[in-house]
């Protein structure tokens, strides 16, 4: 268990980050709410969207270096400090 809580309390479907965020994340979907099913019940599902026309040097970096942009942007905006890692 995640211990978020379920996304479907959560209102609308997702967020966009204004780049002035400072954040390569450029929006989330809180897929597990959008897409019942998706994961275990427990869990919750999180879609994000990175890079574009303004960040095309996201593309030079490796798996690990995405994932940590994502999982850094995502609690800067979005998740609390003590959340768990991504998996």
């Amino acid at each position: 268990p995640n211990g978020f809580g379920k996304l479907s309390n959560l209102p609308g479907f997702g967020s966009l980050n204004p780049r002035t965020e400072g954040v390569r994340t450029l929006g989330t979907l809180w897929s597990s709410s959008l897409f019942p099913g998706r994961c275990p019940e427990d869990y919750n599902l999180l879609l994000n969207y990175i890079g574009g026309s303004r960040d095309v040097g996201i593309a030079e970096l490796t798996e690990e270096e995405l994932v940590s942009e994502v999982d850094k942007g995502c609690r800067q905006v979005l998740l609390k400090d003590d959340a768990p890692e991504p998996l």
